[in-house]
């Protein structure tokens, strides 16, 4: 065994195996390889055994020598893609929020890469401000059938979907109103035994011009007549209405 061997049996902490080095850097163990040939000194990592590491049984590094570049690999604070998964949404939307001012950011060499970094603190505050921002109204889910004001049923009572918001192409936020006061996640609605009392199927929507705007005051329950008025545009329209027994 080489004087590094008994070095690095004797002595654990201060050294890494390719492995534990590439771990702490959150990078493979090529891309850790390749940093022995890097051009920029700053990021050049060379193994403390370069000559004696076949002997050693695999490259070993100095832990002062990964804590010098990992500030260049590991960050504390999101890039764009790790914020927009954060809160569920595109890196689209992350960067126009950026390029609005929105949400602060700054600029830092990340991986060998100029990189935006937003702090976490300042994206909890942005979504807890403006939680609908860059959400769209919807009417229609044709993915799940669901509509806005879709009546649903259970032992005798009714509630509607009054709350309908695209966040993305895959996430959408529906809730069902079950009384006045009480709101429920439409997976949870479904799951507690809520059914649709109407429904409609998808119609190839009609493009030509004109429309008509209807207002109508916000309901106090959820057996309105005004839902029943809501209910008879929507059997009336380009979709067909079926009632379920």
């Amino acid at each position: 065994m080489t004087t590094m061997g008994n070095e690095y049996k004797n002595s654990i902490a201060p050294y890494l195996r390719a492995n534990e080095a590439a771990a702490e850097l959150n990078i493979t163990v090529t891309s850790l390889y390749k940093l022995k040939n890097s051009e920029d000194p700053n990021r050049r990592l060379e193994p403390f055994n370069l000559t004696t590491y076949k002997g050693d049984g695999g490259f070993v590094y100095k832990r002062e020598d990964i804590d010098r570049v990992k500030p260049l690999f590991v960050k504390s604070d999101l890039t764009v893609s790790q914020a927009a998964k954060r809160i569920g949404r595109s890196t689209t939307y992350l960067h126009k929020l950026l390029r609005n001012g929105d949400v602060p950011y700054y600029e830092d060499t990340y991986r060998g890469k100029k990189t935006f970094f937003i702090k976490t603190t300042d994206l909890d505050h942005f979504t807890s401000i403006s939680p609908d921002t860059g959400k769209h109204d919807m009417i229609y889910d044709r993915k799940t059938g669901v509509y806005l004001f879709q009546p649903f049923k259970k032992d005798g009572r009714i509630a509607r979907i009054t709350h309908m918001k695209r966040v993305n192409r895959q996430k959408k936020e529906i809730t069902l109103q079950v009384s006045a006061e009480e709101y429920i996640p439409f997976e949870e609605a479904i799951a507690k035994g809520w059914t649709p009392a109407l429904a409609i199927s998808y119609r190839k929507p009609i493009t030509s011009y004109g429309y008509a705007q209807f207002e109508f005051p916000r309901p106090s329950t959820m057996d309105s007549m005004i839902y029943s008025i809501i209910d008879e545009f929507f059997g009336s329209s380009e979709y067909i209405v079926e009632l379920l027994s």
